[in-house]
């Protein structure tokens, strides 16, 4: 009887003991075989699963670390940052989210999303070129802005650009160009403004005077006198060449007709009375000797 009750409480004994599974140490093995399969996903769950035995947080860690790596191998940027992120302090982690960074900046910058390129270059903290490559950027989103004559997108792109390559070169020709069509459309003082801002840009300086005398020319009505130009009148050649009077004999939106007031000069048609006025000398000499010496470069552009 005695020996049947021993052996009764040693198989009880060993059925406890068998029962005693550790669901930690199961889930911690598992995730072990995950590991070495590349199936991370897994490991992740059965990592968490394994919650504080043994290492399993830093395995949990290592897991995310590979997803990470595995999904940057595969552009999935948005994937990768969260695995990165998850594996918090190992190894290199924190790298890496800022190389996923650089690299999602850049798959933007390669379909010229330059918006979005810089919004992810800002976040890469300085990886690799970022400072070069957000210059760039506003640069060619400046380039744009130009082409579609956003002048003002164009001059604040320019801007950001800072110092990489002719930014600030741009920036004046940008100024330059929106002053052009600002004088074009009558728009003054707008005009003035642009052209000033130019700082001096190609002929913006002469544009400037241009802004001055075509708004006197606009105020003119017919019947008016304006001055314009200069010729020699009066015959006394060391006072200086006159100012000529026109007498504004029909205006049609920004263009005058005008004859002088007074006779400059006489000259004859031509030697041969028989040719067509293209080909004339009086032709000639108006659209050459009297329109060069008759006009400064301001009103030639008037």
């Amino acid at each position: 009887m005695k020996k049947t009750i021993t052996k009764l409480l040693a198989i009880l004994l060993v059925i406890g003991l068998c029962g005693c599974s550790n669901p930690q140490k199961d889930h911690y093995k598992a995730g072990i075989a995950a590991m070495e399969t590349g199936d991370y996903a897994v490991a992740i769950e059965e990592f968490t699963g394994a919650e504080d035995y043994k290492d399993a947080q830093s395995k949990l860690k290592e897991a995310y670390y590979c997803l990470g790596s595995e999904h940057l191998e595969n552009d999935r940027y948005d994937e990768a940052l969260d695995a990165f992120t998850l594996a918090s302090d190992y190894e290199d982690a924190p790298t890496k989210v800022d190389e996923v960074w650089y690299r999602k900046g850049m798959a933007a910058y390669n379909e010229q999303l330059y918006s979005d390129a810089i919004a992810c270059f800002t976040k890469s903290h300085d990886f690799n070129d970022t400072r070069a490559k957000i210059k760039e950027c506003w640069y060619l989103m400046g380039a744009m802005a130009f082409e579609a004559k956003e002048y003002d997108d164009a001059v604040e792109y320019f801007g950001y650009a800072e110092d990489y390559e002719d930014a600030a070169e741009r920036i004046r020709e940008v100024w330059y160009t929106k002053g052009k069509e600002l004088l074009t459309n009558q728009k003054y003082d707008e005009a003035r403004i642009a052209l000033t801002n130019s700082n001096g840009y190609n002929d913006a300086n002469l544009r400037l005077q241009l802004c001055d005398l075509r708004e006197t020319l606009s105020e003119a009505s017919v019947g008016d006198y304006i001055k314009f130009g200069t010729y020699e009148q009066d015959n006394k050649t060391n006072n200086g060449k006159e100012e000529i009077e026109w007498k504004v004999v029909a205006k049609s939106e920004n263009k005058l007709l005008v004859v002088s007031r007074y006779v400059l000069t006489s000259k004859s048609y031509d030697a041969d009375a028989g040719k067509t006025w293209a080909n004339t000398k009086i032709r000639t000499w108006l659209n050459g000797s009297f329109y060069d010496g008759a006009f400064t470069d301001v009103e030639k552009m008037s």
